[in-house]
């Protein structure tokens, strides 16, 4: 008796992708999520973000991140608030979405580095968790802010936030806590920074100084809404109302001023970034007219893409940054694969809108086509009920006329003396048949044409089928094509 193996099903192209995708996404995170204590190089974080655009959504790399053992040591946690922060300003549109469930996770993480003692990190993972809960809140309750803040208008800012002066004054809130949580991170940072007494040119120091990069581009884009909104408020608001937010604003100001100053005065960042300094004065809200003078802020990332570290042999396609420890490969993400896939979804939206367009305007069609459809079904019923009871009045007449003709033959000879009574009475029986035959002549003309209007009405109603039943042929081939 020969022994049967067990047969597998063969997987599917899709499944076969979804699988590559997945161990690519895998690959990367574990490049750039590790115990290592160096920067974390963008060609990872990049692959990651290109992955959240191919898969429309963070479930991949949340799945990837569940299987880290983040409390084994405060660097891989480091490190992968690093990486999350990036992608949550990056990523797709619906990472944040996707990334919401996961605010009691970053909670968790950080109170349980807190209480340790880890040579700095777990402060920084603590500070860093805080941040990140605060940024998923913000998203929450502003849904229509994306990720890296920055909106076509600031106008449009005050208007979505909703009508009113109580949505702007809490919308100014989020912003000062938002911007209380990047100044904390960043007092810890070079907190122990000073306290280790470490370089910004070692790996060490790059480690944590790196995640001030995004935290930088956060707070610029922050302090230019909430300046421009305290100027709003201010413009309908009593002064006295606003004396709390104006104390915020000056103590943001003065610590945003103080954490742009350290930072360009570390040798890391002089070819990283470029950071337009804020005002020496911080703006007077009580004079409108300041507001025309104001000029945003900005920050510059110089070289983003490429790490400081990096030869040049590691931005060329190499064994070593083709094969992973599982054998799987990690190609370096072209730049531009974001943007397609931005406008892959671009355009799929944009057919979507056509075919639902297409539908309306078959729909719109057909309920025309049935109501005239109606009217001629209307019109036709009428015109056969005047064209039977013109029809039952003919006969009634023809019947009168034969009883009429009748009577001439039957007179007896006894009424002689009536006869020219009768003949009277015959010379006008002819003149109402004459008359009675030239109605009928009208009635039966009335008739013919009658018919003529209903086998015109009949031949348009055929029509607006043929043309019904066209479009409707036409929305399902265009169904057809779309899917």
């Amino acid at each position: 008796m020969s022994l049967q193996l067990p047969r597998f099903a063969k997987k599917n192209s899709l499944e076969i992708e979804r699988e590559t995708f997945e161990k690519t996404q895998a690959t990367s995170l574990a490049k750039a999520i590790n115990v290592h204590e160096n920067a974390v190089k963008e060609k990872h974080i990049r692959s990651t973000i290109i992955g959240t655009y191919q898969e429309r959504g963070a479930q991949t790399f949340w799945d990837c991140i569940h299987r880290i053992q983040l409390k084994d040591n405060p660097i891989l946690c480091w490190k992968f608030c690093h990486v999350l922060h990036k992608v949550l300003r990056e990523g797709h549109d619906k990472v944040l979405r996707d990334s919401q469930r996961y605010k009691p996770l970053l909670v968790e993480h950080g109170r349980f580095w807190g209480h340790l003692k880890t040579g700095g990190y777990g402060e920084l993972v603590k500070q860093y968790c805080l941040l990140l809960h605060c940024k998923l809140l913000f998203h929450m309750k502003n849904s229509q802010i994306p990720g890296n803040l920055v909106v076509d208008d600031h106008q449009q800012l005050i208007q979505s936030a909703g009508e009113g002066e109580d949505a702007l004054f809490s919308l100014a809130i989020e912003m000062f806590d938002y911007l209380d949580c990047i100044l904390d991170l960043q007092t810890e940072i070079f907190k122990t920074i000073e306290s280790s007494k470490q370089s910004s040119m070692t790996n060490a120091g790059q480690c944590r100084l790196k995640p001030l990069i995004p935290c930088i581009q956060d707070a610029m884009v922050l302090y230019d809404y909430v300046t421009k909104i305290l100027f709003k408020l201010h413009s309908k608001l009593s002064p006295d109302l606003l004396n709390g937010h104006r104390d915020r604003f000056l103590k943001i100001f003065k610590g945003l001023k103080k954490f742009y100053e350290k930072t360009m005065s570390l040798q890391y960042f002089k070819n990283l970034i470029e950071i337009h300094h804020l005002p020496k004065y911080p703006p007077n809200f009580l004079v409108q007219s300041e507001l025309q003078n104001y000029q945003p802020s900005r920050v510059t990332v110089l070289n983003d893409s490429i790490d400081q570290n990096d030869t040049i042999s590691e931005h060329l396609v190499s064994l070593d940054d083709t094969t992973s420890t599982n054998g799987s490969s990690s190609p370096v993400p072209d730049p531009g694969v974001m943007a397609l896939y931005v406008e892959k979804d671009r355009q799929v939206k944009e057919l979507e809108y056509q075919v639902d367009g297409l539908k309306l305007e078959l729909e719109r069609l057909g309920r025309q086509a049935r109501t005239q459809l109606q009217q001629l079904q209307f019109e036709i019923a009428e015109l056969k009920q005047e064209l039977l009871l013109k029809m039952q009045q003919l006969a009634e007449k023809d019947e009168i006329i034969q009883q009429l003709k009748g009577h001439e033959c039957k007179i007896p000879l006894e009424f002689l003396e009536r006869l020219e009574k009768a003949e009277l009475h015959s010379k006008s029986m002819d003149d109402k048949f004459l008359k009675l035959k030239e109605l009928y002549q009208r009635l039966s003309t009335e008739h013919v044409s009658l018919l003529r209007k209903n086998a015109t009405a009949e031949k348009e109603l055929a029509e607006t089928k043929k043309a019904f039943n066209n479009q409707t042929e036409l929305g399902v081939q265009v169904e057809v094509r779309l899917r």
